[in-house]
Protein backbone atom coordinates (compact mmCIF):
# COMPACT_ATOMS: atom_id res chain seq x y z
CA UNK A 1 0.00 0.00 0.00
CA UNK A 2 1.22 3.37 -0.91
CA UNK A 3 1.35 6.27 1.56
CA UNK A 4 -0.36 8.93 -0.12
CA UNK A 5 -1.86 10.85 3.22
CA UNK A 6 -0.84 14.12 3.88
CA UNK A 7 0.25 14.46 7.26
CA UNK A 8 -1.85 14.90 10.00
CA UNK A 9 -0.30 15.52 13.47
CA UNK A 10 -1.51 12.14 15.19
CA UNK A 11 0.84 9.40 16.08
CA UNK A 12 -0.66 6.12 17.37
CA UNK A 13 0.34 3.06 20.27
CA UNK A 14 -1.32 0.09 19.86
CA UNK A 15 -1.21 -1.98 23.20
CA UNK A 16 -1.23 -5.62 22.53
CA UNK A 17 -0.75 -8.71 24.67
CA UNK A 18 -0.27 -9.24 28.11
CA UNK A 19 0.93 -5.63 28.07
CA UNK A 20 -2.79 -5.22 28.39
CA UNK A 21 -1.30 -4.31 31.84
CA UNK A 22 1.15 -1.99 30.85
CA UNK A 23 2.01 0.20 34.30
CA UNK A 24 0.46 3.34 35.03
CA UNK A 25 2.63 6.49 33.23
CA UNK A 26 3.08 5.51 29.72
CA UNK A 27 0.97 7.38 28.71
CA UNK A 28 1.55 10.73 30.24
CA UNK A 29 5.36 10.25 29.09
CA UNK A 30 4.30 9.55 25.29
CA UNK A 31 1.76 12.55 25.27
CA UNK A 32 4.03 14.86 26.89
CA UNK A 33 7.37 14.12 24.30
CA UNK A 34 4.51 14.50 21.75
CA UNK A 35 2.80 17.51 22.47
CA UNK A 36 6.20 19.21 23.01
CA UNK A 37 6.92 18.47 19.51
CA UNK A 38 3.28 19.20 17.77
CA UNK A 39 2.15 15.66 17.80
CA UNK A 40 -1.14 14.05 18.94
CA UNK A 41 -0.98 10.85 21.05
CA UNK A 42 -4.26 8.04 20.22
CA UNK A 43 -3.88 4.76 22.18
CA UNK A 44 -5.80 1.94 21.14
CA UNK A 45 -5.72 -1.24 22.92
CA UNK A 46 -5.77 -4.52 20.77
CA UNK A 47 -8.07 -6.86 20.42
CA UNK A 48 -8.35 -10.83 20.79
CA UNK A 49 -10.59 -10.31 17.55
CA UNK A 50 -8.60 -10.09 14.00
CA UNK A 51 -11.16 -8.50 12.37
CA UNK A 52 -11.33 -5.57 14.80
CA UNK A 53 -7.71 -5.27 14.92
CA UNK A 54 -7.59 -4.98 10.87
CA UNK A 55 -9.93 -2.13 11.23
CA UNK A 56 -7.88 -0.43 13.63
CA UNK A 57 -5.25 -0.74 11.09
CA UNK A 58 -6.87 0.33 8.39
CA UNK A 59 -7.88 3.71 10.63
CA UNK A 60 -4.13 4.31 11.41
CA UNK A 61 -3.33 3.84 7.61
CA UNK A 62 -5.50 6.65 6.89
CA UNK A 63 -5.34 8.82 9.74
CA UNK A 64 -1.58 8.73 12.03
CA UNK A 65 1.79 9.41 10.98
CA UNK A 66 3.41 6.88 12.80
CA UNK A 67 2.71 4.15 14.89
CA UNK A 68 4.35 2.17 17.98
CA UNK A 69 3.62 -1.40 18.29
CA UNK A 70 3.64 -2.04 22.33
CA UNK A 71 4.63 -5.93 22.60
CA UNK A 72 2.58 -8.79 20.59
CA UNK A 73 -0.05 -6.88 18.02
CA UNK A 74 -0.10 -9.09 15.30
CA UNK A 75 2.12 -10.76 12.35
CA UNK A 76 4.18 -8.38 10.11
CA UNK A 77 2.49 -9.92 6.51
CA UNK A 78 -0.64 -8.72 8.18
CA UNK A 79 0.84 -5.14 9.16
CA UNK A 80 2.49 -4.87 5.83
CA UNK A 81 -0.56 -5.75 3.83
CA UNK A 82 -3.07 -2.95 5.87
CA UNK A 83 -0.18 -0.05 6.39
CA UNK A 84 1.70 2.23 3.32
CA UNK A 85 4.79 1.03 2.43
CA UNK A 86 7.86 2.64 4.73
CA UNK A 87 5.02 3.79 6.96
CA UNK A 88 7.00 5.18 10.58
CA UNK A 89 6.46 1.62 12.61
CA UNK A 90 8.75 0.72 15.99
CA UNK A 91 8.35 -2.28 17.67
CA UNK A 92 8.61 -2.03 21.49
CA UNK A 93 9.62 -5.25 23.31
CA UNK A 94 9.06 -7.60 20.55
CA UNK A 95 8.51 -7.66 16.96
CA UNK A 96 7.28 -10.26 14.58
CA UNK A 97 9.71 -12.26 12.48
CA UNK A 98 10.43 -11.00 9.19
CA UNK A 99 10.30 -7.64 9.98
CA UNK A 100 12.88 -5.31 9.20
CA UNK A 101 11.64 -2.33 10.89
CA UNK A 102 13.07 -0.66 14.39
CA UNK A 103 12.09 -2.82 17.50
CA UNK A 104 13.53 -1.84 20.47
CA UNK A 105 14.12 -4.65 23.28
CA UNK A 106 14.36 -4.14 27.02
CA UNK A 107 17.13 -6.83 28.65
CA UNK A 108 16.95 -7.78 32.23
CA UNK A 109 18.82 -10.74 33.04
CA UNK A 110 22.04 -9.24 34.74
CA UNK A 111 19.89 -7.09 36.27
CA UNK A 112 17.08 -10.40 37.87
CA UNK A 113 20.52 -12.30 38.31
CA UNK A 114 21.57 -9.15 40.62
CA UNK A 115 19.18 -9.78 42.82
CA UNK A 116 19.36 -13.73 43.06
CA UNK A 117 23.24 -13.07 43.95
CA UNK A 118 22.29 -10.25 46.62
CA UNK A 119 19.88 -12.73 48.18
CA UNK A 120 21.84 -15.42 48.33
CA UNK A 121 24.92 -13.54 49.78
CA UNK A 122 22.67 -12.39 52.93
CA UNK A 123 21.90 -15.74 53.31
CA UNK A 124 19.26 -17.05 51.32
CA UNK A 125 19.14 -20.69 50.17
CA UNK A 126 15.78 -21.19 48.62
CA UNK A 127 14.33 -18.76 46.31
CA UNK A 128 10.66 -18.55 44.97
CA UNK A 129 9.74 -17.01 41.23
CA UNK A 130 5.91 -15.65 40.40
CA UNK A 131 6.06 -14.89 36.57
CA UNK A 132 4.05 -14.15 33.69
CA UNK A 133 3.55 -16.62 30.91
CA UNK A 134 6.53 -18.64 30.04
CA UNK A 135 6.41 -17.25 26.63
CA UNK A 136 7.01 -13.40 27.31
CA UNK A 137 10.90 -13.05 27.55
CA UNK A 138 10.98 -11.80 31.22
CA UNK A 139 9.65 -15.12 32.31
CA UNK A 140 12.59 -16.48 30.33
CA UNK A 141 15.25 -14.20 31.63
CA UNK A 142 13.97 -14.81 35.30
CA UNK A 143 14.29 -18.37 34.96
CA UNK A 144 17.34 -18.59 33.51
CA UNK A 145 18.57 -16.46 36.11
CA UNK A 146 16.89 -18.75 38.65
CA UNK A 147 18.84 -21.50 37.18
CA UNK A 148 22.51 -19.63 37.41
CA UNK A 149 22.18 -18.93 40.43
CA UNK A 150 21.55 -22.55 41.83
CA UNK A 151 23.91 -23.90 40.07
CA UNK A 152 26.48 -21.19 40.62
CA UNK A 153 25.57 -22.32 44.35
CA UNK A 154 25.62 -26.18 43.97
CA UNK A 155 21.80 -26.00 45.09
CA UNK A 156 18.56 -27.93 44.07
CA UNK A 157 16.68 -27.16 41.37
CA UNK A 158 13.10 -27.10 42.57
CA UNK A 159 10.49 -26.30 39.04
CA UNK A 160 7.55 -26.31 42.06
CA UNK A 161 9.09 -23.10 42.95
CA UNK A 162 8.30 -21.71 39.95
CA UNK A 163 4.57 -20.26 39.36
CA UNK A 164 3.26 -18.51 35.99
CA UNK A 165 0.29 -16.32 36.62
CA UNK A 166 -0.81 -14.50 33.57
CA UNK A 167 -4.20 -12.96 35.75
CA UNK A 168 -4.94 -10.82 37.74
CA UNK A 169 -6.63 -14.18 39.83
CA UNK A 170 -5.25 -12.73 43.93
CA UNK A 171 -6.19 -16.89 44.59
CA UNK A 172 -3.90 -17.40 42.27
CA UNK A 173 -1.27 -14.92 44.18
CA UNK A 174 -2.21 -16.38 47.28
CA UNK A 175 -2.06 -19.81 46.78
CA UNK A 176 1.52 -19.33 44.90
CA UNK A 177 2.91 -17.61 47.84
CA UNK A 178 1.39 -20.00 50.64
CA UNK A 179 3.16 -22.87 48.72
CA UNK A 180 6.72 -21.12 48.49
CA UNK A 181 6.65 -20.80 51.59
CA UNK A 182 5.64 -24.48 52.92
CA UNK A 183 8.57 -25.52 50.66
CA UNK A 184 11.07 -23.28 52.27
CA UNK A 185 11.50 -20.26 50.06
CA UNK A 186 12.95 -16.86 52.14
CA UNK A 187 12.78 -14.90 49.01
CA UNK A 188 10.25 -14.10 46.19
CA UNK A 189 11.08 -12.82 43.13
CA UNK A 190 8.27 -11.04 40.97
CA UNK A 191 8.98 -11.28 37.42
CA UNK A 192 6.73 -8.06 36.41
CA UNK A 193 5.31 -4.81 37.36
CA UNK A 194 1.58 -6.39 37.70
CA UNK A 195 3.04 -8.91 39.36
CA UNK A 196 5.18 -7.05 41.81
CA UNK A 197 2.05 -4.72 42.56
CA UNK A 198 0.14 -8.00 43.08
CA UNK A 199 2.23 -9.92 45.15
CA UNK A 200 3.48 -6.71 47.47
CA UNK A 201 -0.37 -6.16 48.67
CA UNK A 202 -0.47 -10.02 49.28
CA UNK A 203 2.33 -9.72 51.22
CA UNK A 204 1.10 -6.14 53.09
CA UNK A 205 -1.80 -8.56 54.68
CA UNK A 206 0.27 -11.79 56.09
CA UNK A 207 4.08 -11.18 56.17
CA UNK A 208 4.24 -11.54 59.47
CA UNK A 209 7.63 -11.54 61.15
CA UNK A 210 5.83 -14.93 63.28
CA UNK A 211 4.99 -16.68 59.92
CA UNK A 212 7.53 -17.77 57.64
CA UNK A 213 8.72 -14.20 56.37
CA UNK A 214 9.59 -13.98 52.76
CA UNK A 215 11.46 -10.86 51.32
CA UNK A 216 9.72 -9.45 48.03
CA UNK A 217 12.03 -8.45 44.91
CA UNK A 218 10.48 -7.73 41.54
CA UNK A 219 10.43 -5.67 38.23
CA UNK A 220 9.31 -2.23 39.05
CA UNK A 221 9.03 0.81 36.14
CA UNK A 222 11.06 4.03 36.62
CA UNK A 223 8.16 6.01 36.55
CA UNK A 224 6.26 4.23 39.88
CA UNK A 225 6.04 6.81 42.30
CA UNK A 226 4.06 4.45 45.04
CA UNK A 227 6.40 4.94 48.13
CA UNK A 228 5.85 1.01 49.00
CA UNK A 229 8.26 -0.09 46.60
CA UNK A 230 10.88 1.53 48.46
CA UNK A 231 10.73 -1.45 50.55
CA UNK A 232 11.39 -4.54 48.61
CA UNK A 233 14.70 -5.06 46.35
CA UNK A 234 14.31 -3.72 42.70
CA UNK A 235 14.94 -4.44 39.00
CA UNK A 236 14.15 -0.59 37.44
CA UNK A 237 12.79 -1.57 34.27
CA UNK A 238 13.63 2.56 32.07
CA UNK A 239 10.14 2.66 30.55
CA UNK A 240 10.84 6.78 30.22
CA UNK A 241 14.03 6.01 28.34
CA UNK A 242 11.99 2.97 26.35
CA UNK A 243 9.04 5.36 25.72
CA UNK A 244 10.72 8.28 24.76
CA UNK A 245 13.46 6.11 22.20
CA UNK A 246 10.24 4.38 20.38
CA UNK A 247 8.32 7.87 19.66
CA UNK A 248 11.72 9.40 18.81
CA UNK A 249 12.07 6.89 16.29
CA UNK A 250 9.04 7.31 15.15
CA UNK A 251 9.62 10.59 14.22
CA UNK A 252 13.23 10.15 12.95
CA UNK A 253 11.32 7.40 10.48
CA UNK A 254 8.95 10.16 8.97
CA UNK A 255 12.24 11.93 7.26
CA UNK A 256 14.17 8.97 6.89
CA UNK A 257 11.84 5.66 5.71
CA UNK A 258 13.40 2.61 5.78
CA UNK A 259 16.11 3.74 7.74
CA UNK A 260 15.60 0.94 10.45
CA UNK A 261 17.60 -0.03 13.62
CA UNK A 262 17.45 -1.90 16.51
CA UNK A 263 18.01 -1.05 20.23
CA UNK A 264 18.47 -3.05 23.62
CA UNK A 265 18.32 -1.62 26.95
CA UNK A 266 18.54 -2.80 30.04
CA UNK A 267 17.36 -2.53 33.48
CA UNK A 268 19.33 -2.15 36.95
CA UNK A 269 18.95 -3.40 40.20
CA UNK A 270 18.78 -0.84 43.07
CA UNK A 271 19.28 -2.70 46.30
CA UNK A 272 16.29 -0.42 48.74
CA UNK A 273 15.70 -2.57 51.95
CA UNK A 274 18.32 -5.33 53.77
CA UNK A 275 15.45 -7.30 55.63
CA UNK A 276 11.91 -8.19 54.22
CA UNK A 277 8.85 -5.87 55.29
CA UNK A 278 6.07 -7.40 57.92
CA UNK A 279 2.51 -6.28 58.52
CA UNK A 280 2.99 -5.87 62.01
CA UNK A 281 5.97 -3.33 61.10
CA UNK A 282 3.60 -1.73 58.82
CA UNK A 283 0.76 -1.10 60.73
CA UNK A 284 3.39 0.21 63.43
CA UNK A 285 4.40 2.98 61.25
CA UNK A 286 1.01 3.74 60.44
CA UNK A 287 -0.23 4.60 63.49
CA UNK A 288 3.29 6.50 64.44
CA UNK A 289 2.05 8.54 61.57
CA UNK A 290 -1.00 9.50 63.24
CA UNK A 291 -0.37 10.20 66.39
Amino acid sequence: MENTNEKSGVIVMMVGGLFRYAPGGIIALATDYLDARGYMLITITASTDTNINLKYLDFIAKNADGLVLFGDVMDNATLTAHLPKDFPLVYLFSKPAGSPHTAIFLNNYSAIYSVFLSQAERGHKKFGCILESPEIVVSGEARKAYQDIILANDWKYDEQNIFYIPDDNSENIENAVSTLRKNGCTSIFSGSHRLTYLVLNHLLRTNSPNDNPVELSGIVTSTETNSLYDSINAVIEPLDQLIKLAFQQVIYQMSHPGDYHEYIIKSTFEMRSLEPFYTDTLRSDSREGQQ
